[in-house]
């Protein structure tokens, strides 16, 4: 009887542990495929093939030299864009009081950095235009 009953308990186990194995083989197999579907839903994707940045004032802060304006640059575009240039102009009726410039090396398709411009004149006190002026393609 006891054999009978080890061997009803051994039969038991080795099915749980079969059961166990295929739900795990199965969660495995969904994820590969999920994996794979996504992998080829971006490779058939028609991507942005154009850069597009553009970039917005975060904050303008007094220093020695003058006054430090924090810019945030972003790229929209689907497509990597190296030496951006982006030029802010302080303006007060519809006159220019003075241009900074600043230069990232490299900005990557939806991404975002920071940069720094320095104004002589308080930058508060006038309209500040700025704009992306050139990049090439890496």
């Amino acid at each position: 009887m006891k054999q009978a009953e080890q061997s009803e308990r051994s039969g038991e186990s080795k099915l749980r542990g079969t059961t166990l194995e295929w739900i795990v083989a199965a969660v495995s197999a969904a994820i590969v495929a999920a994996m794979i579907g996504f992998v080829l839903f971006q490779a058939f994707q028609k991507a942005d093939t154009y850069a597009d940045p553009v970039a917005v004032v975060k904050s303008v802060t007094p220093v020695s030299d003058g006054y430090r304006v924090e810019i945030s640059a972003r790229n929209r575009g689907g497509a990597t864009a190296a030496n951006v240039k982006f030029r802010a102009g302080l303006q007060s009726g519809g006159r220019n009081i003075e241009t900074a410039e600043v230069t990232f090396s490299y900005l990557p398709s939806h991404s975002r950095r920071q940069g720094v411009l320095i104004f002589a004149n308080d930058p508060r006190a006038y309209s500040i235009a700025l704009q992306a002026v050139s990049y090439t393609a890496p």
